[in-house]
């Protein structure tokens, strides 16, 4: 359904509405009294008169159809409408200003048709399309006129070009043929006259034609670009050599493509040294505020610390390049599982990995998707044993802690360098739990705010209760039943 449309007239509409009426008027004063001896007896003031009446109630049927046809079909833009409306009163006018002189007047009906033709091929041929130039122009400055359909850029031209070469053609003829009923020619004139301007006007169909099949086609080519680029096709490139405007258009879409194409590598390149989400979210301000806020705002956060057991003997035992290989083969599981589950990784501290749920987007149970992310990281790592085994490298086990709070969460570091991150107490609390999640116990521990959170969804045990480094009070621990068998 198409929304209500706007106003169709407005003051500058309807001046050039009611305008070319007034140009008509003046016309057809000059033309009636040139070419007709019958109207030119009436004299100037009683044709003033009569043409003033058809322009009065032109004026009064323009208003009319405008106010209450209004609203365009639903494939018709209000520019073309508007046009339509103005060559019905152009047609009506011209219908009414013959009626008129043949009930006034008895003069021959050749007399009455060069009244009628003038309002049709004059109005409604020529001034209706100049009326119609002047509501593209105001439609161009309405928002709400895009809801409609658009106008064909060939058709218009095409429509244009046979109304300017076919109307003064038609007149021409008009003016032999009324030459030839008054005795001053013959009708070899006519014909010649009728075969010029038939010839001229089939040529000017042809090229118009041929140009807007051109036009049509690298328009749609142009349609067919932005919406790749809309979709987010940023592969493709627009073929197009015009030496016009339109070519300069092609180029520019072309470079606009370039632009966003670099963009996203550049997204995506930020995207491996900072978690995805990061890197998005700091592009999108930065495109709007290039004058990064620093600091942070308070969040209510999980956090997830996972670090490996008897790392270091391990890495001084290895080549640098096993050891890398080994490292990134495992980073690239754990960091695979964070994702899946909703989290991002703050950094890589070594051989451990800081992950943080519920950061940038609200989260209803952030404590739940960490502890899920943990019970994964633990599957996928035997999985990635099982298959580092079958290489003769050696088996990696790590332990997880989990604790849940308000923390602080922004960019830290200085303007030219620049670190995502979370800051405060449940960060070094997250650390210290998983200083004990080792043997004896389970490799996955949690605080009790992250059980009481998790126990209505995985059942969850107590395990310890332990004092951590740097807290004045000790803390509970738990963990999922049977974690260890995961």
């Amino acid at each position: 359904m198409i929304a209500q449309s706007p106003q169709l007239l407005n003051r500058t509409t309807r001046l050039h509405l009611h305008g070319a009426a007034l140009v008509a008027v003046f016309f057809l004063f000059v033309y009636s009294r040139l070419v007709c001896p019958f109207i030119n007896s009436l004299g100037s003031q009683a044709l003033l008169l009569n043409l003033s009446a058809i322009l009065l109630f032109q004026i009064l049927l323009s208003d009319f159809l405008f106010a209450y046809f209004n609203k365009p079909p639903e494939k018709r833009s209000i520019a073309r409408h508007s046009y339509y409306l103005c060559v019905a009163s152009w047609a009506m006018a011209g219908l009414a200003a013959m009626l008129l002189h043949a009930a006034l007047y008895d003069f021959p009906w050749d007399s009455h048709l060069k009244l009628l033709s003038g309002y049709w091929v004059l109005g409604g041929g020529i001034l209706a399309q100049w009326v119609y130039v002047i509501f593209e122009d105001e439609m161009r400055k309405e928002v709400s006129a895009h809801r409609y359909f658009l106008e064909r850029i060939a058709r218009r031209i095409a429509e244009g070009q046979f109304i300017f070469t076919f109307v003064p053609s038609m007149a021409m003829l008009l003016v032999v043929m009324r030459l030839r009923l008054e005795g001053y020619v013959e009708w070899f004139v006519v014909a010649e006259v009728a075969y010029l301007g038939l010839f001229c006007v089939l040529i000017a169909i042809v090229v118009t034609l041929k140009y807007g099949k051109g036009l049509k086609k690298d328009v749609a080519q142009m349609v067919s670009m932005l919406k790749k680029i809309e979709e987010g096709q940023l592969g493709a490139t627009l073929k197009m050599s015009r030496a016009d405007e339109l070519g300069e258009v092609s180029n520019g879409i072309n470079h606009m493509v370039q632009g966003l194409r670099l963009r996203e590598q550049i997204k995506e390149a930020f995207g491996r040294f900072v978690d995805p989400k990061v890197a998005s979210d700091f592009i999108e301000k930065y495109v709007k505020n290039p004058e990064v806020e620093m600091g942070g705002k308070r969040r209510r956060v999980t956090i997830l610390m996972c670090d490996l057991r008897d790392f270091t003997p391990l890495a001084e035992s290895m080549e640098p390049e096993v050891l890398t290989s080994l490292l990134n083969g495992y980073f690239s599981e754990m960091v695979a599982v964070i994702q899946k589950n909703g989290g991002i990784v703050d950094k890589f501290i070594g051989d451990a990995i800081m992950a943080v749920f519920g950061v940038l987007e609200e989260s209803e149970n952030s404590p739940l998707a960490a502890v899920k992310a943990a019970l994964d990281m633990q599957s996928r790592l035997h999985a990635f044993n099982a298959q580092a085994a079958a290489l003769g490298r050696p088996v990696l086990r790590s332990g997880i802690g989990i604790h849940v709070g308000e923390v602080v969460a922004g960019y830290l570091g200085s303007t030219d360098r620049l670190e995502f991150t979370v800051i405060g107490t449940p960060v070094n609390m997250a650390a210290r739990i998983e200083s004990f999640a080792k043997p004896p116990n389970p490799p996955i521990l949690f605080s009790k705010e992250v059980a009481e959170a998790v126990e209505p969804h995985l059942p969850v045990e107590y395990i310890t209760t332990a004092s951590l480094k740097g807290m004045s009070q000790p803390v509970d621990l738990f963990s999922v039943k049977n974690a260890e068998a995961v």
